[in-house]
C-alpha cells in the first residue's frame, strides 16, 4: 500500500473517533496514548408512566424529574485495547404529592474495549463496562440507581462513509447486562446513524433498548412485592456540530416510545467532546 492510500484509509477512522458520538466513539478503540472525552448534561421529565401492562397512565403521586451531568473518559491502553470510565452526577425529585428528593453520584461504570476488527471504514469490538454503586440510598422512591453492582458485555460494530464534505457514520452495540442481586437482568441495544448536511454540521438519529427478562414478576417469597424489571425504548433526534480544534457540540432529544413498568417522558442532552492524541 502506498503512502497516499494508507492515509486516505485513515480519514475515515480519524473522523469517527473524533466525531461519532457525544457518548463515545462506538467501535473504533482509541489509538494508544489518545484521550477521547466528553462532559453531556442531561434533563429528563416525565409526569407518565407504562404499567406493567404497557398501558400509559398520569403519575398520581407527582412529576418525576432528573439533572444529570456525566464525564465519559475513554483511553487507549493500545491501539487494540482501549479503558473506559463514566462518572455521573445526578439530582433526581418527584414533586407533590410526594416532594421527595435526592442527589449525589450515580453508578460509576469503568470497562474495557478490544477490537476484533478494523477494515479502514468499518470496525467491530467488544466491551466489557462494570457498574459499581457510589453509597447512595436505593431503598427510597428517587434512588440514583438500584442499589446492585453490574457487569455489561457488548458487541459493538461501526461502520463510516463519505458524504457532503464529511463522514458519515453507524454504530450499533448488541449487549446483556447481569446485576449481582434481585435486580432482573437487561438485554440491550443502543444504535446511532449519523448524517452530514455539510463539512460543519449534520444531524444524528438514535435508538436505544432496555428489556428485562422479566417486567414485575412477583417475588415468590413475598408475592406482593413485585420486581423491578422494566421495557423502555427511546428515540432520539438532534444536530452535531464540528467546531474548531477537533471539538464537537451535540444536541439530542430522546423520547420515551415504548415501555412496560418505567416512567413515559422526554431527555434533552447537550454534549461536548473531543480526543486529545497521544503525546510524542
Amino acid at each position: 500500500m502506498n503512502r497516499r492510500r494508507a492515509i486516505d484509509g485513515l480519514l475515515p477512522i480519524a473522523f469517527v473517533l473524533a466525531f461519532a458520538s457525544a457518548v463515545h466513539a462506538g467501535a473504533w478503540t482509541q489509538p494508544e496514548g489518545a484521550l477521547n472525552m466528553a462532559v453531556t448534561f442531561a434533563r429528563y421529565e416525565s409526569s407518565w408512566y407504562w404499567d406493567e401492562q404497557r398501558e400509559s397512565k398520569k403519575a398520581l403521586d407527582g412529576a418525576f424529574s432528573k439533572t444529570e451531568a456525566r464525564l465519559y473518559l475513554e483511553y487507549g491502553l493500545t491501539d487494540r485495547y482501549t479503558a473506559i470510565l463514566n462518572f455521573p452526577w445526578k439530582r433526581q425529585e418527584k414533586g407533590s404529592p410526594s416532594d421527595l428528593s435526592d442527589s449525589g453520584v450515580g453508578d460509576i461504570e469503568i470497562g474495557l474495549r478490544r477490537r476484533l476488527w478494523n477494515r479502514g471504514s468499518e470496525a467491530a469490538a467488544v466491551q466489557l463496562v462494570f457498574g459499581i454503586p457510589a453509597g447512595y440510598d436505593d431503598r427510597i422512591p428517587v434512588a440514583l440507581g438500584s442499589g446492585n453492582r453490574y457487569a455489561d458485555l457488548r458487541y459493538v460494530w461501526g461502520r463510516s462513509w463519505p458524504l457532503r464534505g464529511g463522514y458519515g457514520y453507524v454504530n450499533l452495540e448488541f449487549g446483556y447486562r447481569a446485576f449481582d442481586d434481585d435486580e432482573p437482568n437487561q438485554f440491550r441495544m443502543d444504535g446511532i446513524l449519523y448524517t452530514p448536511l455539510s463539512p460543519s454540521w449534520g444531524m444524528q438519529l438514535a435508538l436505544n433498548v432496555e428489556e428485562s427478562e422479566h417486567i414485575a414478576r412477583p417475588d415468590p417469597a413475598d408475592p406482593a412485592a413485585p420486581r423491578r424489571g422494566h421495557r423502555l425504548w427511546k428515540a432520539g433526534i438532534g444536530p452535531v456540530l464540528h467546531l474548531a480544534g477537533g471539538w464537537s457540540l451535540s444536541l439530542i432529544v430522546y423520547r420515551d416510545v415504548l415501555g412496560a413498568y418505567t416512567g413515559e417522558g422526554t431527555n434533552v442532552e447537550l454534549s461536548i467532546s473531543t480526543t486529545f492524541p497521544p503525546r510524542r
